[in-house]
């Protein structure tokens, strides 16, 4: 993440307000389009649903819950909320502080690290949900490869920017100044 913070800023530049908000807008963009276009596909198909259809999956792949085919915007609608919660957050990461002991320059490298994780996942979360909506809309088996892969994806993200921030966090802490005792 340190790596790609450098590549996306240059000195002085506060990055929140650089280029990666830009980024933020880009991924938060995509992943409305993926969900949007899910959500289009489904509609699209609604005249071919018998009155129920197959909505949720078991381990395997195959549905195990049949419900009426206002249930397969479920899909829609929970990958909605969760990417436009992640999205506000990252929204309020911009405008708050963090109230850690580190450095002006750590807090900003905090902060992008934190809200480039959020918008990796949130994209992510997105897919997921994206390939869920079409398999209800198709109705087909689940494709328990890309699920577990998106799942593994989501973790991986997450932990690398967990030790990031870390990082990030141990390299900008705030010297203490040592106190005479008399």
């Amino acid at each position: 993440m340190v790596g790609i913070l450098r590549f996306f800023c240059w000195k002085g530049e506060n990055l929140l307000n650089g280029k990666i908000k830009v980024i933020n807008r880009v991924m938060f963009a995509v992943s409305a389009l993926i969900l949007a276009a899910s959500l289009v596909f489904y509609l699209f198909k609604w005249g071919t649903y018998p009155a129920e259809i197959g909505v949720h999956f078991d381990g395997g792949g195959n549905f195990d819950v049949t419900a009426s085919k206002f249930y397969g915007f479920y899909p829609h609608i929970a990958g909605g909320i969760i990417t436009a919660g992640l999205w506000f957050a990252v929204f309020l990461i911009g405008r708050k502080k963090t109230g850690m002991r580190i450095t002006e320059k750590g807090e900003e490298h905090f902060k992008a690290e934190l809200s480039l994780t959020l918008d990796c996942i949130a994209l992510l979360v997105s897919l997921f949900f994206g390939n869920w909506s079409r398999c209800v809309a198709l109705q087909i088996p689940l494709d328990l490869s890309f699920a577990r892969l998106a799942a593994l994806l989501i973790a991986v993200t997450a932990v690398i920017g967990v030790i990031s921030q870390i990082m990030t966090c141990s390299i900008h802490r705030l010297k203490e100044k040592k106190t005479a005792s008399s």
